[in-house]
């Protein structure tokens, strides 16, 4: 694999639209990116070798379990057996003492008699008794040597018992002292990875570093509340049957897992195959995603959810090794899992999310109670992702057992999603990447302000925000319209402008050639009108992509900024209010607004760029810098002679 692939899948990871950074951006932060993939490595390193020896002294911690509950149940049977003997030697030394005492004050005849007292006349039979007593007398003493000789040897078997538990008990607890420790630097490794991404943030979508920090602080937290606690961990099957480590109960209401207390709080605790998961799911945020593909790597969505499973358990030599794709991916995972209402969500269980005509059609790990760890196609790696509550289909919990009968799941209709988005509206980047929807782009609020915007403007803002790190400025919303057409003061365009403003500077043709020419190549994804650039234009309406310099040509201006030399005006179609805006403006002057060509943009609108503004137009617009010129008269831009008819709505392009 070539260093620039490595850079990329780097970038890929750690950006929350992971397949969005031009190879401008690529190579102003490859060396960063360098860094973040290689600490990314080294956190899925540490994280399986430590885990590994979790995974090693689980055996270890069953075994010393073994002996302590055996050595245990050898001291309680020897207690049992002990109390039995001192029971009998109190009995022997009781009948001993009145023998001994009658023989001591009334001598062997008044012994014989108190033996034989019957009522006999026969002298002979009289005779047999009294030798029978005295020999009973004589059995009575040896019972009682006997019975105190057994209760010795009772003893010192109870005491060397005792002495065998408390070396059992003393190894299980350096055992899961050990765990303890291991937890801990789970933990830490944890806490230091959700630095390492805060510390990124110059290079990482800020808000998708904020979730991926949020959950593997989280994660931590709760790894670290584990080992302070010392709670023990046990198996699914030590759950199942009711075997629990002391100090841990179950409820009927919450099936699959154990809670533990401590100075008066309640603690959700995960069965140690369920904390290996999540724990190798953390631990694996900022790796690519990639549809259908289950590597170290890269995965989706079924196969992140597998590997975390079972890949903890493995040996270390076959952990990285690629596994077998799930058939049906998310969906037969569904129908193979104990499935629990949305409602019932707890730590550590799958969320499953479904779509109308999509079905379920997206499998993350509940890491929060508003986060779960995925591999997402929208943001294109392992992240944390917000849980769409009205997108939740059910969860499943991996330690309640499998259903004899799978599970109803709705199945995939027309729409194909894949891993939560519809590869129908991915996009081609100019440099060959994907973006998996519009509204994939992260905000950039120093480039564009998003006040006020619209749904569709808004995610073009933020695309050449995102795209083009040489686009520093991008005007939108202003606050009063100029002219009848309100593309700004509705917040349905954007103003890109260009680095080199109105200097004659090559760059800027090249630069707002390839957002011009992207736009309109995904004009109906991103639901464009039109655009203006270079004193030329292009209405998606009625005109089919073309190269930028054969758009059509506009009447002359006068100035660089109102023949659109130092910036590309994309307007979208509306209308699609964001809220807020319906409020400001009448939405009947821009929904269906007059089709005067000598109002059109074609003619010179008085709305332009970030200049030739009349000055008693333009009060304070937050999005707009101050006019500088007056608005060059009107002049008619006639379309060609074979256009053919336009939509009333849509021939009146205005800036």
């Amino acid at each position: 694999m070539s260093k620039n692939r490595l850079v990329l899948m780097a970038s890929c990871a750690l950006l929350a639209l992971g397949s969005v950074v031009t190879p401008a951006q690529a190579e102003e932060s490859q060396d960063a990116e360098a860094v973040a993939a290689d600490q990314a490595s080294q956190m899925a390193e540490q994280t399986s070798a430590i885990q590994s020896d979790l995974s090693g002294l689980r055996e270890v911690e069953a075994s010393a379990r073994a002996r302590s509950a055996a050595a245990e149940a050898e001291s309680e049977k020897l207690a049992k057996e002990l109390e039995r003997n001192r029971t009998e030697v109190e009995e022997a030394r009781r009948l001993v003492s009145i023998y001994t005492r009658s023989a001591y004050m009334n001598g062997p005849t008044e012994l014989t008699a108190l033996a034989s007292i019957v009522d006999s006349e026969d002298p002979a039979d009289l005779l047999s008794r009294t030798d029978t007593a005295t020999r009973l007398g004589n059995y009575k003493d040896n019972e009682f040597r006997e019975a105190t000789a057994l209760l010795e040897r009772t003893e010192e078997s109870k005491r060397a018992s005792d002495a065998a538990l408390e070396a059992a008990r003393a190894s299980l607890a350096a055992v899961e002292d050990q765990m303890s420790g291991l937890r801990r630097q789970l933990a830490d490794v944890a806490s230091e990875w959700a630095d390492r991404i805060q510390a990124l943030g110059g290079f990482i979508d800020e808000e998708q570093m904020k979730r991926n920090t949020a959950a593997a602080k989280s994660w931590a937290e709760y790894l670290a509340k584990l080992a302070d606690w010392k709670v023990p961990p046990f198996t699914i099957q030590q759950l199942r049957k009711g075997e629990l480590p002391d100090g841990l109960t179950q409820s009927r209401k919450v099936p699959g897992v154990a809670f533990a207390e401590h100075d008066g709080e309640r603690l959700t605790v995960l069965p140690e195959r369920t904390i290996a998961s999540m724990t190798y799911a953390v631990s694996r945020m900022g790796m690519p995603y990639k549809w259908r593909t289950n590597s170290a790597k890269e995965m989706d969505c079924s196969s992140l959810v597998e590997r975390a499973w079972n890949v903890p358990a493995l040996p270390k030599e076959e952990r990285d090794l690629d596994r077998p794709l799930i058939s049906g991916g998310a969906r037969e995972q569904a129908k193979q899992t104990a499935l629990l209402g949305r409602e019932d969500r707890q730590l550590g269980d799958l969320v499953f999310l479904s779509d109308p005509g999509a079905g379920v059609n997206h499998v993350g790990m509940a890491v929060t109670d508003a986060l779960m760890v995925a591999a997402d196609s929208r943001s294109g790696a392992i992240n944390a992702v917000s849980i769409p509550e009205d997108r939740v289909w059910k969860v499943g919990r991996q330690s309640l057992r499998e259903p004899v009968v799978s599970n109803v799941v709705p199945e995939a209709g027309k729409k194909k999603f894949q891993c939560g988005a519809d590869p129908a509206s991915f996009i081609s980047l100019p440099d060959g990447r994907t973006l998996t929807a519009p509204d994939a782009c992260a905000p950039k609020p120093e480039v564009f302000s998003e006040a006020h915007m619209q749904p569709d403007a808004l995610f073009v803002g933020r695309c050449v925000a995102m795209l083009w790190s040489q686009i520093t400025t991008i005007y939108g919303w202003v606050a009063v319209p100029i002219g009848p057409y309100p593309d700004h003061v509705s917040g349905r365009a954007v103003d890109v402008m260009m680095p080199a403003l109105c200097d004659a500077d090559p760059s800027n043709v090249g630069i707002g050639n390839q957002i011009a020419e992207f736009f309109m190549q995904n004009a109906k994804k991103f639901n464009v009108q039109y655009m203006m650039w270079q004193h030329r234009i292009w209405n998606a309406t009625y005109e089919t992509p073309k190269p930028v310099d054969q758009w059509r040509m506009v009447s002359e201006r006068g100035d660089c900024t109102s023949n659109h030399m130092d910036h590309v005006h994309i307007t979208m179609n509306g209308p699609n209010v964001a809220p807020g805006i319906g409020k400001e403006f009448n939405r009947d002057d821009w929904v269906n607004p007059p089709s005067d060509d000598s109002k059109s943009d074609d003619s010179g609108s008085q709305d332009s760029g970030s200049g030739s503004k009349p000055k008693e137009s333009l009060p304070e617009k937050p999005n707009r810098p101050p006019a500088k010129d007056d608005a060059p008269a009107q002049t008619q831009d006639p379309a060609p002679a074979d256009q053919a008819p336009k939509p009333e709505s849509a021939d009146s392009e205005n800036k």
